[in-house]
């Protein structure tokens, strides 16, 4: 008869504890990627809001001396 091993109880328990810190670790790298997602989202909406503002303000100031301008040329 073999006698089992002192640390036989622990491989067999091993395995489970393997699995479940995969488990664990895949939400965590799940959650970050869902967090890096959010930021990269809210850093390209920023970006994106940014552009949208400057390029209204620039348009804007274009439009407005050029309405400045041909109102000077009726003028003289």
């Amino acid at each position: 008869m073999v006698l089992p091993h002192r640390h036989q109880a622990k491989f067999l328990i091993y395995p489970l504890n393997k699995i479940f810190l995969f488990l664990q670790v895949i939400s965590l790298k799940g959650q970050l990627i869902f967090l890096v997602n959010e930021i990269c989202g809210g850093i390209l909406l920023f970006r994106y809001t940014i552009r949208h503002f400057l390029f209204t303000l620039i348009s804007s100031m274009i439009i407005y001396n050029l309405y400045i301008f041909i109102l000077n040329k009726e003028w003289e």
